[in-house]
């Protein structure tokens, strides 16, 4: 506190003492207006109580931290020395101060009779007429009047339209919209019936975040089929993609689709949805693009006769993707494994409806892609694998040694491979002996330590020497293995690497506690992967509720809530769980404040704490809520 004031603006600019210096007493006001609009809370909360401050920033600093305010040590003299300073204070800061019932009369006398307040700032007056000391405790009609109220702000909309409130340009705005994208995506995840009214929200976050959409889209099945008709419409290819893949949109959206020549990707994208119309199938059928027809073989619409004119199709990838198709019949399967075409050959070989004749036909091709194509389907017979496994070609190998039925006899021969990819393969193959899989780790290649990680039988004590001496790579299918220590896990956790995150999500056996710090990484992508997780599900899902909330307070305490969220939680509070609920317990608005404690499973500390709320309806709420309670209570015993 002895530090001189200009040292003090000097020592401003380090990120690292700011919090010090805001909460400093010596800090001059000016220096302390600026830290005001820092990004970090910690260090505007240190504003708000530092008794230096400006009155200004004071009061600008109180709908974001009223208690603070209040307990600023400047505030009583203040009272006795400038009593009208009350009127410095924004409409916000008013809304957030007339939380306390015990909030000083004489300041909102100030107000009451000031007939300035009725001409030109008159919200305010409104607002300090609803406090307890002025309209009373429980007004007769409250609920008529307070469902009223709250209908009325709903349809106005915005805070800051409803009375003209207009905040400052902040460093937070860009922090702000970005929580925003956030609230929107979890609430598409946890709240599918909110999707009806989330169909413009989508179409604004394509042109903001297009790549989180592109995963949100992918992951949500509560989407509208207006939201995808929509959607269609943009421009940004890996979306129409997404919109063309999805199940529920509709056959019109998808022949619109198919008709936009915008990209070949999105074409591909319409093939492969098996609601896509047949007329439109046929056209993608005869598409210049073969990646196109390639993509529309596999539509499940198709018939025998379509598959038998397909088979005459010049390009070699398209005969080998109809090759690669479970229902395509034996007899026309039988003709593609004469194909003259190597890469047909082998999708016939891959084929897991192929008879065994034909396929140990295509294990003697010439060609090292036929016959490691065959070697890798379970249905060659043992005899034919034990042959493969000696093959000059190394991907002929590498094929038989990821076999599902590779003989016993085999892996003594194949352990001892001198191809890191053929052991590698062999590691990883569910049916290797255990005591083989001491032999591969102890080559001490990387790439066959991978498959030592993905095999299921692997001892945790190898899995902890791998996590420890392997690369990334390795490191992180060991934090996908289910036998995986949780001491491994958690030191693999403290790398915050992505790769490694991707592991633990998936991860059956990943704790809790685990996924939630996984939830607050900056990869959105693992709120996808988690969401269907088993320790999520278990868990009801919370880390994904305490998300929400934490996301919603961000916006909440900045007044930076936006419209469509309100009426998305005006219509819906009652459905959603309490855990959504319980930020707007402490809004600056009265409105959130009163559909919080007419919430029906909202925590009764809270209840407690709402009871005592200085706006009437919200006390009023509250005080009923918990009596229906006690009630409930006392008849159930």
């Amino acid at each position: 506190m002895d530090t001189f004031p200009a040292r003090l603006t000097a020592l401003a600019r380090f990120a690292a003492l700011q919090p010090l210096i805001a909460a400093n007493p010596a800090t001059p006001p000016t220096t302390l207006e600026q830290l005001s609009t820092s990004t970090d809370p910690g260090i505007r909360r240190a504003v708000a109580q530092n008794p230096n401050a400006s009155v200004q920033t004071l009061c600008r600093l109180a709908g974001e931290f009223p208690q603070e305010f209040l307990h600023n040590p400047i505030i009583p003299l203040l009272s006795m020395t400038r009593p009208a300073f009350v009127k410095d204070l924004p409409l916000l800061s008013w809304a957030s101060l007339l939380r306390f019932e015990n909030l000083s009369r004489s300041w909102l006398q100030q107000i009451v009779t000031d007939k300035s307040y009725e001409r030109n700032r008159s919200p305010i007056l409104r607002l300090v007429q609803l406090h307890v000391t002025q309209a009373g405790k429980k007004p007769e009609a409250w609920r008529f009047e307070a469902t009223h109220a709250l209908r009325a702000y709903r349809q106005i909309g915005k805070f800051q339209q409803t009375v003209g409130y207009q905040p400052k340009a902040t460093p937070l705005a860009s922090i702000h919209q970005q929580a925003e994208i956030d609230i929107f995506l979890l609430l598409a995840l946890l709240c599918p019936q909110c999707a009806p009214m989330l169909k413009e929200q989508w179409t604004n976050v394509v042109h903001t975040s297009p790549d989180r959409i592109v995963g949100a889209l992918s992951s949500s099945l509560a989407i509208s089929s207006k939201t995808l008709s929509l959607l269609s419409f943009e421009r940004n290819v890996p979306v129409l993609c997404q919109v063309a893949r999805h199940p529920r949109t509709p056959a019109n959206v998808l022949v619109h689709l198919a008709g936009r020549r915008l990209s070949w990707e999105v074409r591909c994208a319409v093939a492969s949805n098996p609601h896509t119309p047949l007329e439109n199938v046929y056209r993608l059928l005869s598409d210049s693009k073969r990646v196109v027809r390639r993509a529309a073989v596999s539509h499940p619409a198709l018939t025998q006769q379509d598959y038998e004119i397909l088979a005459l199709d010049q390009e070699t990838s398209v005969r080998a993707a109809l090759a690669r198709v479970p229902r395509i019949g034996l007899d026309l399967l039988s003709q593609l494994a004469r194909d003259p075409a190597p890469a047909v050959r082998a999708a016939v070989a891959r084929n897991v409806k192929i008879n065994v004749e034909t396929l140990t036909t295509l294990a003697h091709d010439p060609e090292p892609v036929v016959r490691a194509a065959a070697a890798a389907n379970s249905r060659l017979p043992g005899e034919i694998q034990s042959m493969l496994a000696t093959d000059p070609e190394v991907a002929v190998r590498a094929g038989v040694s990821g076999n599902a039925r590779l003989p016993e006899s085999c892996f003594a021969v194949l352990v001892q491979d001198p191809s890191p990819l053929v052991r590698k393969q062999l590691a990883a193959n569910s049916r290797l002996p255990v005591q083989h899989l001491e032999t591969l780790w102890r080559t001490g290649n990387a790439e066959v330590w991978q498959g030592v990680a993905r095999h299921p039988q692997t001892a945790p004590e190898l899995l902890t020497q791998l996590a420890q001496q392997g690369d990334a790579r390795v490191r992180a299918a060991v934090a996908a293995h289910r036998q995986t220590p949780l001491e491994v896990l958690y030191a693999l956790e403290q790398e915050n690497v992505r790769e490694i995150w991707q592991g633990l999500a998936m991860n059956p056996n990943a704790p809790l506690d685990i996924l939630e710090r996984a939830l607050a990484t900056p990869y959105t992508d693992l709120w996808y992967r988690l969401f269907n997780h088993p320790t999520m599900l278990r868990n009801q899902r919370r880390p994904y509720l305490t998300l929400l909330a934490s996301k919603l307070q961000q916006l909440m305490v900045a007044n930076s809530f936006p419209n469509w969220l309100r009426k998305v939680v005006f219509q819906y509070y009652t459905s959603f769980p309490a855990t959504i609920m319980e930020p707007f317990a402490s809004s600056p608005h009265w409105e959130e404040r009163y559909l919080a404690a007419r919430h029906p499973q909202i925590a009764e500390s809270l209840l407690d704490t709402l009871a005592h709320d200085g706006i009437c309806y919200v006390q009023a709420g509250a005080q009923d809520a918990l009596q229906q309670r006690k009630l409930s209570h006392n008849l159930k015993h």
